[in-house]
């Protein structure tokens, strides 16, 4: 009898397809962690982007609201 047990001659290629399909599954499971954590780091980029780009805006709607209420402001003041 063989190291491999009493199957082994049954099934001689077994342990190779297994081995084989364990090495596809590995390299399966490593791509996917690699693409999730590209994803994970895009994603982050995005956000950061994003949130600057809402302050950008806000305080430009802010510079223009102060710029209408002076105006406002100025005219209030002539009127008066």
């Amino acid at each position: 009898m063989s190291a491999d047990g009493p199957n082994a001659a049954v099934f001689p290629d077994l342990h190779l397809k297994m081995s084989k399909k364990i090495a596809q599954l590995t390299r399966v499971i490593y791509h996917l962690n690699a693409k999730n954590e590209d994803n994970a780091a895009e994603l982050a980029s995005y956000r950061e982007q994003h949130n600057s780009e809402v302050s950008l805006i806000l305080e430009d709607a802010m510079g223009k609201l102060n710029d209408f209420q002076s105006k406002l402001d100025e005219r209030d003041a002539g009127n008066a």
